[in-house]
């Protein structure tokens, strides 16, 4: 999983790591020498964890409000985890050392939370306060984490934590959990797949559209962050003449024909790979919508940024604030009928409908790509982060980016096995009999053709990944090299990525398959998902 908050930190601060970042601990030790970030007054938002959490940012521009005839948040236990769980969680990262029992009372008042669920929510606490500044407690509480979900299930009931260990505090996230898949593949046991909305407002969040770790019991798809890149970055591309957007603002240049171009080409291919997801001027209707939203709110934020005011972009389809409130005698009447004409349109039947069935479509490729991460640690169970593991092989063509050298084994969470593992990840997803293999690609670009994104696993895993399958395809050129002098030679990364864009998905399938055999030793995991239980549909 990528640490943004970390990196981002750090360059807030001048402090580049350079194409060569290495792995968490590089990054955990430079972050730990920063001073610790006083609370900000909105609107402005500090990437440290503190107490004031998503929730309580209603002075910038966009008040969370109720549109939807379901909402998770509220009532309830939903209610309880996104009014009262971050804050709890924020104040013992902060220092405070409740009582388990009294915090439980607190955080789920009324009685919400029943038996079996609240005494494993009380050993949660408990454990979690326990291991506040001490990382080797941290196993009990992956322990009791697992236990509250286990007596979530038995009560049928849809809310899923998991935990983590940041800056010196054992992090909760608690999440609705809409849906439940299973994945099988022979000689594996069969994995969980959960898909996920988040529900505390803990002013940290993922980066990842979905993640797993070894103490989690299931791979994991996260809904909130698959719909911001698809509304965001992804989605308005189905509209003619729009392009993708991966050039960091700083490297934009007119007379560099290259960004131009591998945007373009970008937008073309996300229009080809999600033609059969839905009729077809569906697609270009919601397309053009989302277009028209994204360019009138830059509009608003250019107006806006004057005043001194900040004015946060959509990441849903349906937007959790009231901009036309919001933006009353801010902004010119004519653009706000406009907004108004938009979302009448974008909240029709046809075009939810539409945006969800991309979505899912979406989401099955992430779904296998954390599958492959669950069986790839069932093949090297014996690793773990202390001693090097012989069971953790690094295949040449990650050794030749990140190392080592030479065959001496290596550490678990150790950045040549990290590229290792996504690279087996996005090779699995891309051979995916139904993927898309091209939205992986796309979803790594960013990694290597914005400037500022240079340096982490994702980066390299890219360089990686683009390397095999140059390899496969015979488009290695010495004189176009991908990396030299430790630097991204971004134009000849778009040049490759136009060749592999105009190849048909059957042969990336069937070459992303061959390398991963090549790579790995062994056959790809011919995996099955088999739909489980859904629960109410949230947000659209």
């Amino acid at each position: 999983m990528k640490d943004v908050a970390r990196v981002a930190r750090l360059r807030a601060h001048g402090i580049v790591l350079g194409l060569g970042l290495d792995d968490a601990e590089v990054v955990a030790r430079a972050h730990a020498e920063l001073p610790v970030p006083a609370e900000q007054k909105l609107p402005m938002q500090t990437f440290g964890l503190v107490a004031v959490i998503l929730a309580t940012m209603g002075c910038a521009i966009g008040v969370r409000i109720a549109t939807k005839p379901f909402d998770a948040a509220g009532s309830g236990l939903g209610k309880a985890f996104a009014q009262n769980f971050g804050t709890h969680v924020a104040s013992v990262a902060n220092g405070s050392r409740p009582n388990a029992e009294t915090a439980v009372k607190h955080v789920f008042p009324a009685r919400t939370l029943t038996p079996p669920a609240d005494r494993a929510m009380t050993e949660l606490f408990a454990a979690q306060v326990a291991a506040a500044g001490d990382p080797g407690r941290m196993p009990v509480v992956f322990e009791k984490t697992r236990n509250v979900n286990a007596a979530f299930a038995t009560l049928g009931q849809p809310w899923y934590l998991d935990a983590r260990y940041y800056h010196e505090a054992p992090l909760l996230y608690a999440f609705y959990r809409e849906r439940e898949d299973e994945g099988t593949a022979e000689k594996y046991a069969p994995e969980r797949i959960v898909y996920l909305w988040r529900l505390d407002r803990l002013n940290i969040s993922k980066a990842a559209l979905g993640y797993t770790h070894r103490d989690a019991d299931a791979a994991l798809v996260l809904y909130d962050q698959i719909e911001e890149l698809l509304i965001r970055d992804v989605l308005p591309a189905l509209a003619e003449g729009e392009k993708l957007d991966f050039i960091d603002t700083a490297s934009r240049d007119p007379k560099k024909a290259w960004q131009e171009d591998v945007e373009m080409r970008a937008a073309r291919m996300v229009r080809e790979s999600f033609a059969t997801a839905a009729n077809h001027d569906d697609l270009v209707e919601l397309g053009t919508l989302l277009a028209k939203r994204r360019a009138l709110v830059k509009r608003w934020q250019a107006d806006l940024s004057s005043q001194g005011r900040i004015l946060r972009e959509p990441n849903r389809l349906v937007p959790e604030a009231d901009y036309v409130a919001d933006l009353w005698h801010l902004v010119p009447s004519s653009t706000r009928h406009e907004w108004e004409d938009v979302h009448e349109r974008l909240l029709s039947t046809r075009m939810t409908t539409t945006f969800e069935a991309l979505r899912d479509r979406f989401a099955a490729d992430i779904a296998r790509h954390e599958l492959q991460h669950r069986f790839d640690g069932q093949r090297t169970k014996e690793c773990d982060g202390e001693t090097p593991c012989a069971k953790m092989l690094i295949p040449a063509a990650v050794k030749n980016r990140v190392g080592p050298k030479d065959e001496a084994p290596v550490l678990l969470g150790s950045l040549p096995a990290r590229v290792r593992n996504e690279t087996s990840a996005y090779l699995a997803q891309m051979a995916s009999p139904s993927s898309m293999p091209k939205m992986a690609i796309l979803s790594l670009l960013r990694t290597v053709l914005d400037r500022e994104a240079w340096g982490d696993v994702y980066c390299n895993t890219t360089i990686v990944l683009l390397d095999v399958l140059a390899s496969e395809f015979g488009l290695v050129d010495e004189a176009m090299p991908l990396v030299a002098g430790g630097a991204v030679q971004r134009a000849s990364v778009a040049s490759l990525v136009a060749v592999l864009f105009a190849k048909p998905d059957d042969e990336l399938r069937a070459g992303a398959g061959k390398k991963w055999r090549e790579l790995y030793g062994e056959e790809l995991p011919l995996a099955v998902i088999t739909p489980g239980h859904q629960a109410k549909r949230w947000r659209h």
